[in-house]
């Protein structure tokens, strides 16, 4: 698999997390609320939204 890079961000658009190459991402210390996942690959940028429930 080819290498890859992600930012998490809030819906206000404030960066909260950056990393590469993880098979998992850690949102546990994340609170609720709507963030996205940018994933960069070589030439390609994926982004995807999630939420962040209360437990």
């Amino acid at each position: 698999p080819s290498s890859f890079n992600f930012s998490i961000f809030s819906s206000t658009g404030q960066k909260i997390e950056v990393g590469s190459n993880k098979s998992e991402i850690d949102i546990s210390q994340l609170n609720p609320g709507i963030y996205f996942l940018v994933i960069q690959a070589e030439n390609r940028i994926g982004q995807v939204s999630f939420v962040k429930e209360k437990i």
